[in-house]
């Protein structure tokens, strides 16, 4: 079941990088190129092209989600019964906000709160590794503080304010640079191909970034959600980190599953207010949580239930038989 869903997961990582490079890159840039009246059939076909992308990896992702909710049902206990129940919600949510054309703000406000129900849940309820739990811990602290920031506006609707809520928006973003930072724990392995590519990932945005700070922003912005508040060396830094921990468990066959799971969670940024994203940033943090636990052989509760049972039959084959 588990070669089943991370084949799944890497597909939409697949359709979610086709999104980027089509619909986030490529028809952005269109305008600034040469004869780009000419080229309007090319980018119509892309366009085409990059919709349906987006439209496989929310197709995907949504059974994705309802798939992790059963298993987490499946394990019938109460903290898994109520994380399966929320993702379940949510996803409901989700579906129901794609089809509405206007949500209102109190239908936005309960799925802000469902999704951090959710994400609070399941990271209480997965039995991670160190390294996926500090930096789901970390991802966990700047979706809820960015929720807040984007509460503002539906509050605003029912005649209510929210307090520090751009301040919010700007120390979820810290957040978000502080679990990039610790990213390289994933990749627990020294590689010094991830590090030459971390290298020049970190020097060509550190210059980019100084050359031309405005359009880098801008890019991070429309992408990202990023305002790169920061000195540009954290961010750097932080491009970096992440590239290193992406290349290094990317080239190791049994970390691909976290990999995935850490692509997703980069792709979706911090643009929780649009249910794409939101979407994107579920999945990943779901796959980290789930592939994220320790094997069986690594968790001594169950490794010590597997050792009773197994006892017996042991000692049945160590045991000489006397005639």
């Amino acid at each position: 079941m588990n070669n089943n869903l991370s084949t799944v997961i890497k597909a939409i990582v697949v359709a979610v990088l086709l999104e980027l490079l089509l619909l986030r890159t490529f028809l952005r840039m269109g305008p600034f190129l040469p004869a780009a009246d000419q080229l309007q059939p090319v980018f119509q076909a892309i366009q085409l092209a990059g919709i349906a992308s987006l439209n496989l990896a929310m197709l995907l992702g949504l059974g994705v989600v309802v798939w992790l909710a059963v298993l987490a049902i499946r394990e019938r206990t109460l903290l898994g019964l109520a994380t399966g129940i929320t993702l379940l919600v949510t996803i409901a949510f989700l579906a129901a906000l794609v089809l509405a054309p206007a949500p209102g703000g109190a239908a936005l406000i309960t799925l802000s709160a469902v999704v951090a129900c959710a994400l609070v849940l399941v990271y209480l309820s997965s039995p991670m590794k160190t390294a996926p739990r500090l930096v789901l811990g970390l991802t966990l602290a700047s979706y809820l503080v960015v929720y807040y920031h984007y509460l503002a506006q539906p509050v605003a609707t029912l005649g209510a304010v929210l307090p520090f809520a751009v301040e919010a928006f700007f120390a979820s973003e810290t957040l978000a640079v502080l679990t990039a930072l610790a990213t390289p724990a994933l990749a627990w392995r020294w590689n010094r191909g991830a590090a030459i590519g971390a290298g020049l990932v970190a020097v060509l945005l550190l210059a980019a970034r100084v050359g031309r700070p405005w359009l880098i922003a801008t890019i991070a912005m429309w992408n990202f959600a990023f305002s790169m508040f920061l000195p540009a060396f954290v961010y750097a830094a932080a491009a970096g980190a992440v590239t290193y921990a992406l290349i290094g468990l990317w080239r190791n066959p049994a970390s691909r599953n976290i990999a995935a799971a850490l692509t997703l969670i980069v792709l979706a940024g911090l643009k929780l207010d649009y249910s794409y994203f939101v979407l994107l940033s579920l999945i990943g943090f779901l796959a980290m949580a789930h592939f994220g636990q320790p094997a069986l052989s690594e968790s001594p509760a169950r490794g010590n239930r597997e050792s009773a049972a197994l006892q017996p039959h042991l000692n049945n084959r160590l045991t000489p038989h006397v005639l």
